[in-house]
C-alpha cells in the first residue's frame, strides 16, 4: 500500500502558504491550494520515482527528489521515496 507521510516542518510550510494564498488572493484559493498539495502527494506515493532528483553533493541527500504542486508550479515538493510510498519534507 502506498501512502504519504507529511512531516511536520512540511506540515507548517504547507499551512503557511494556504494562509498566504487565502489572505493575499482569497479564501478559495488557500483551499484549492491545501487540496492540490495533497492530491500531489497522493499522486507521489504511487509514482514516487516522477519527481526529479536535484543536483546535490552531500551524499546522505541523494534520495531527495523534487516535483511540482499540480496548479500551483512555483511552489515545489522536497520528498523521500521509500517501499510504503514517500515522506513529504
Amino acid at each position: 500500500m502506498s501512502g504519504y507521510v507529511v512531516r511536520p516542518k512540511a506540515e507548517q510550510d504547507l499551512d503557511d502558504q494556504a494562509y498566504y494564498y487565502a489572505t493575499e488572493a482569497s479564501p478559495e484559493i488557500g483551499h484549492q491550494f491545501f487540496i492540490a498539495a495533497h492530491s500531489t502527494f497522493a499522486l507521489l506515493a504511487t509514482q514516487p520515482e516522477m519527481g526529479w532528483r536535484p543536483r546535490l553533493k552531500h551524499s546522505g541527500l541523494k534520495s531527495l527528489r523534487v516535483f511540482r504542486v499540480t496548479g500551483f508550479e512555483r511552489i515545489l515538493i522536497l520528498y523521500r521515496p521509500h517501499s510504503e510510498g514517500v515522506d513529504i519534507l
